[in-house]
Parts: C-alpha cells; sequence; structure tokens
C-alpha cells in the first residue's frame, strides 16, 4: 500500500510541475485519483474520452442517497421514494440536492440522524463495465475534447 502511494505521490508531483504525463491502468480508482483526463479503449476503439468526474454522463447520472432509517420508521414514512439495499435505505434521483433537503428537513423534523448518509454518482469503473462489457451496444465514441 506505502508504494502505491508513493507512485501516486511522485505522479501528483510531476503533474504539479507542468508534466504530461500518459498512465496506463485497468484499475479506475488509480485513474480517478490521478488523471486529468481518461480514455476508455474497449476491442482497440475509444468508446470515452474526457475529464473523469464527467466521463460516460457520470456528472449527470443518477444519484444514489443512501443511509439507515430511524428506528419505528418504514420507507413509506419517508417524503421521497426509496427501496431497500444491503440494509440500507436507498434512494435514485435526477435531483439529490432536492431529495436532500426534503430527507434531512423531514429527519431534523423527526428528531433524527440518517445515519450512514452517502450521497454517490456512478463511479467511473461502473461507467467503464458498461461501456466496455461484452455484449454492449456499438456507440459512437464520446466527442474528444481538445
Amino acid at each position: 500500500m506505502s508504494a502505491r502511494r508513493d507512485a501516486w505521490q511522485l505522479v501528483r508531483g510531476l503533474r504539479t510541475a507542468g508534466m504530461t504525463i500518459l498512465l496506463t491502468t485497468h484499475d479506475m480508482d488509480e485513474a480517478q485519483a490521478l488523471a486529468d483526463r481518461v480514455v476508455l479503449l474497449s476491442g482497440g476503439v475509444v468508446v470515452a474520452a474526457g475529464e473523469p468526474a464527467a466521463l460516460g454522463g457520470r456528472d449527470a447520472g443518477r444519484a444514489r442517497i443512501s443511509f439507515r432509517l430511524p428506528a419505528c420508521y418504514t420507507a413509506a414514512d419517508l417524503p421521497v421514494s426509496s427501496h431497500s439495499a444491503n440494509g440500507m435505505v436507498v434512494v435514485e434521483t435526477d435531483a439529490p440536492t432536492q431529495a436532500l433537503h426534503r430527507l434531512t428537513d423531514w429527519a431534523i423534523g423527526h428528531g433524527h440522524v440518517l445515519a450512514g448518509l452517502t450521497v454517490e454518482r456512478p463511479s467511473l469503473e461502473d461507467v467503464y463495465l458498461e461501456l466496455t462489457h461484452e455484449g454492449a451496444p456499438a456507440r459512437a465514441p464520446e466527442r474528444i475534447m481538445r
């Protein structure tokens, strides 16, 4: 783990010094952490290129809000539509700010905390798998921004 951190710090230092670095990796966490731009290849063809945070529409994808429901409440008591997954309440929404506002207003109004609260967009790995899995529909490459 230390070697990985050291290597990442070296790459960050070189980038800060103004160097251009071409890094190839299958580790999407590494690409997310180090890259200013990512190019995804599938079968030798560019299927997406751009900033990691926006690649494949990540920045506009549905958000997942997750938390543990306070005792004595059910999902039907919540002010937004939800489902359960792995002991957590999950709200999937295109409008996370509004959904969070409604949820936190509800929790505060009832004197509760939304334990384990997280908000996530699709990960870079989610996008990679969607764009490159076997049998994925052929897509025109995303426009490459220069």
